[in-house]
């Protein structure tokens, strides 16, 4: 790849915008810092006063801060759960309070059940149940028979297999030429189904009924340790079906409603294109049917199933119904299936002139995927264009109501340079209120999501995957200057992550353009600076990338048993700006410089870098202001391993941040008076000088560098296991998830 290094100090006939920030100076000029406010003891490499920035740069970025610093006083606050500690592989419980904190409350839909009753009608009449209710044996003088004779709860297991799959052959499967492998109810209380995560994980669970489905959306499990597949498992499940006996049911939105959402977050994880899921609780008595989707949870109320066999039938086919619609998936994706696992698929959406096209999946399962239940549920797929030939990136999200939709951003931000750039979109596919009641949506806990999807093109691979420093400094560079060009549209983008981050390909995978080195991705985030009002839906971050201001303003989760009376400490919440989003780059170069060496291999993540992705906010604040406030990193291991110009980048950058972060605490300690707000303006007409100086420090690490790279010896503490989870190891993991094909199967257990 070629390099697009610093040039010497531009001539007059370079002066125009685009030419002066294309080649920019390698000279580096100190800003003038906040009065009052002191910084580490370090070098700041032979600095000049001059500027790789035009004057109308200037003049837009400084007009773009005046505007946020009068307009924008507060931001969002984040969600309960950036609150909460983070285990690599959590137990059991552990695992079901995230679960818990993720998905909020489980509204209860008191409508004595008219809702539940009015669902698939059109899948089954009431002619074709009474028949089948008068001919099936396991319906007797109006009960269940083998289901109301249960003492215990594994009295039910058998009884309501058997009453299901006879459903299911009467209503789904009898037209069927391929028959009961379509769908299957099968006994998986006592089988271990094993979980998926954004981190390696040992969990597994046990649905007590699964059904088991076949199509071109399921595909068989990954083989075992041993080699084996098992029958069922999340990426086949169709629905499921928990049991609890009456009188042991238990809290339909606490206990149960809990353990029903653990495996419903387990097939939106492993089916992808997954709307929504539906399961059924069952006792000896009764039916209650749970819905999940991107705006949380609900419960219906109970039908006794004896006394209305009806609304169970109907149930039961439309929860396992064979249109993938009804069942909740998105049918614009489909896959090719052989041997039961996706072998290629195809994506349809529309053109700019709003005509249909179908893509070619470049891999079969998303670049990016998305964990929680609750949420932007965003999903990336990497696929190629008919004709051309050329890889683009489809993302598909769901966002709330308030927010000013992605594509809205993008359609603004044309030919700017180090931002992505659509190509399509399509505005609404579907909203979270029309799966629902209407006694649920007007629930104060409800967010409307609308579901969106932006095609754009595609700019190479994560920036984690550098080959050399050179390629590294070139992609935090244009992309930081990609940020600049947001900021100067009075944008800002407010979700800074390892993730968005890439570095730039040409779609037919040739060299970045100038300027394109790197590419900022995912402004689903981003603010305006004229926005009036706060989004009711709360922020989730990274908090590996979150400053130490932003960290402040989240608290710690409390443990139970350490309640108290006391009242939290109030402190300043400011509006998330633009020196938040330049932290946020410095310490994903930190993270890079700690845990890859500048040959690209990676090494043993640090207990700091870890303290910084996993613990509650107020360490990791602490641990961020204690580095930054270092006279300099020491002897550290990763200092051997990067050449000098990379290390004084980072002292450079950590020098030039840290006396803003001093200033910031100190604002958000004090008092809130009528002077607080000019407090905060004192950076509103340096915001040139600061994207100068950071940009300066890299072209000038990059020209040091110069063409040849150079020679980095293999250090001894390289950790050669790499099965510890990293941001970056899986393309454009942004929320987590697998990359490309899974293993094929190579025989299956009996």
């Amino acid at each position: 790849m070629s390099y697009h290094a610093p040039s010497a100090e531009p001539s007059e006939s370079q002066s125009s915008e685009q030419g002066r920030e294309g080649c920019p100076n390698p000279i580096v000029a100190t800003p003038p810092r906040p009065k009052e406010m002191t910084a580490p003891r370090g070098k700041m490499s032979d600095l000049q006063p001059s500027s790789c920035l035009s004057p109308s740069t200037r003049a837009l970025l400084n007009e773009a801060g005046t505007s946020f610093t009068t307009n924008q006083e507060i931001s969002t606050p984040y969600a309960t759960k950036i609150s909460e500690p983070l285990k690599p592989n959590p137990k059991r419980e552990e695992h079901k309070n995230l679960i818990n904190v993720e998905l909020g409350e489980l509204i209860a839909l008191k409508d004595n059940g008219v809702w539940v009753k009015s669902l698939y009608k059109n899948l089954v009449s009431k002619g074709r149940i009474k028949k089948f209710l008068a001919e099936c044996e396991l319906y007797r003088s109006g009960r269940w028979a083998n289901v109301l004779s249960a003492e215990v709860e594994g009295d039910l297991y058998h009884p309501y297999v058997d009453i299901t799959n006879a459903i299911l052959k009467k209503f789904v499967l009898k037209r069927c030429k391929k028959g009961a492998s379509l769908r299957k109810a099968i006994d998986t209380n006592t089988k271990n189904i094993s979980h998926q995560e954004a981190t390696k994980t040992t969990l597994k669970s046990r649905p007590d009924v699964s059904i088991r489905g076949e199509g071109s959306c399921f595909q068989v499990p990954e083989e075992d340790a041993e080699g084996l597949i098992a029958e069922v498992g999340f990426s086949n499940m169709v629905s499921f079906q928990e049991m609890k006996m009456q009188k042991a049911a238990g809290s339909p939105g606490k206990v149960v409603g809990l353990q029903i959402a653990v495996y419903a977050r387990q097939i939106f994880i492993h089916q992808p294109n997954r709307k929504f899921v539906r399961a059924l609780l069952l006792t000896e008595q009764k039916v209650r049917l749970y819905h999940f989707d991107r705006s949380g949870g609900f419960y219906t109320s109970e039908i006794n199933i004896h006394e209305d066999p009806h609304t169970f039938i109907r149930l039961v086919v439309g929860l396992n119904s064979l249109d993938q619609s009804e069942i909740g998936f998105d049918a614009s994706i489909q896959w090719k299936i052989k041997d039961g696992r996706k072998v290629g698929g195809s994506l349809t959406t529309l053109k700019e002139d709003n005509t249909e096209i179908t893509y070619t999946l470049s891999e079969v399962n998303p670049v990016i995927t998305f964990f929680d239940i609750r949420g932007r549920g965003t999903q990336c797929w990497s696929v190629l264009h008919p004709t051309t030939g050329d890889k683009l990136l489809v993302k598909d999200c769901w966002k709330v109501d308030d927010r000013v939709p992605e594509y809205e951003h993008l359609d603004q931000l044309k030919g700017v340079q180090g931002i992505a750039q659509m190509l399509s979109f399509e505005p609404n596919r579907g909203e979270t209120k029309h799966f629902r009641a209407r006694g649920v949506t007007s629930h104060r806990d409800f967010l409307n999501r609308v579901a969106i999807r932006i095609v754009l093109k595609s700019y190479g691979i994560p920036i984690v995957r550098f080959k050399t420093p050179t390629e590294l400094l070139c992609a935090l560079r244009d992309a930081i200057k990609g940020h600049m060009n947001l900021y100067k549209t009075k944008r800002l983008h407010r979700d800074i992550t390892i993730h968005n981050i890439l570095i730039g390909k040409k779609a037919d995978g040739s060299d970045a353009d100038p300027g394109y080195c790197g590419i900022l991705i995912d402004l689903y985030m981003a603010i305006q600076s004229e926005r009036r009002t706060l989004s009711e839906e709360q922020r989730n971050g990274s908090r590996l990338s979150l400053s130490v201001a932003l960290l402040k303003s989240c608290k710690d989760a409390v443990e139970k048993g350490d309640e108290t009376d006391d009242e939290d400490e109030e402190v300043l919440l400011l509006a998330h700006d633009h020196l938040d989003d330049l932290e946020a780059f410095l310490y994903i170069y930190i993270y890079i410089l700690h845990v890859y060496g500048a040959d690209g291999a990676s090494y043993k993540i640090p207990s700091m870098m870890r303290k910084w992705e996993r613990h509650v906010p107020s360490s990791v604040r602490d641990s961020k202001h204690s580095f930054l406030s270092k006279k300099s990193t020491g002897d550290k291991p990763f200092r051997r391993r990067w050449p000098d110009p990379c290390i004084d980048l980072l002292d450079n950058f950590r020098n030039f941040i840290f006396p803003h972060v001093v200033k910031k605490i100190d604002i958000m300690d004090k008092e809130v008076t009528d002077n607080t707000c000019r407090e905060v303006e004192y950076m509103k007409d340096e915001i040139d000088k600061h994207y100068d100086t950071v940009l300066q420090f890299f072209d000038k690490a990059i020209k040091e560098l110069g063409d040849n790279q150079q020679d980095i010896s293999k250090s001894s503490d390289r950790d050669v296991d790499s099965g510890s989870s990293r941001p970056g190891e899986n393309h454009l993991k942004r929320m987590g998830g697998s990359r490309g094909d899974l293993p094929r199967p190579k025989r299956r257990a009996m």
